[in-house]
């Protein structure tokens, strides 16, 4: 069905987040030009990840606010792509070079909180609604999206090298954690 491109999307953005940075620490390359566009990438992950939760759950009257963050998403992709506003220069960790918030960053940081707290809001609120339910099977599969998005959240901690705080980013551990429990 209709709600595997969803987790298609979901899994495009994550492969061009992890595999840019990856290239980018490879520093065979100048990193910029990696994080560049792979920060794309990092801007939509989780308006796709509200769209494949919205999806999954099937409710109709939240698509208007879905495609609200994907216009938002656009907006800061250009002020990304065509300044340094989101993300300017980078930082040089013991484990490599990282990007380096700009001036506008922590507004698309807030943006992201907003959408994962949403999202997570919405999977939970359905799946205490399902608590009681006799339909195990959409229990379950609510559990594991729940559980999937939620491992996905911690990949925010990532945020934290952007701002200059030497935390090795765990995006890829947590990518392959969610994307486990949700297929």
């Amino acid at each position: 069905g209709i709600r595997l491109y969803g987790f298609f999307f979901l899994c495009l953005t994550s492969a061009i987040w992890l595999g840019s940075y990856g290239i980018a620490y490879l520093q065979i390359f100048e990193p910029e030009v990696f994080f560049k566009y792979g920060y794309v990438a990092v801007i939509f992950e989780a308006v796709v990840a509200y769209h494949f939760v919205v999806r999954f759950l099937d409710l109709k009257k939240e698509m208007p606010l879905v495609v609200c963050s994907y216009i938002l998403g656009a907006i800061f992709t250009i002020f990304h792509l065509g300044t340094n506003m989101i993300i300017n220069e980078h930082f040089t960790y013991f484990w490599g070079p990282y990007p380096k918030a700009g001036v506008w960053h922590p507004t698309l940081f807030i943006f992201i909180i907003i959408l994962v707290i949403r999202f997570l809001f919405i999977l939970g609120i359905r799946y205490k609604f399902l608590r009681d339910s006799k339909d195990s099977e959409t229990k379950k599969r609510t559990f594991y999206v729940l559980a999937g998005i939620g491992v996905f959240s911690f990949s925010a901690f990532d945020f934290f090298a952007n701002y200059g705080i030497s935390l090795v980013p765990l995006g890829s551990f947590v990518a392959v954690g969610y994307t486990a429990l949700i297929t």
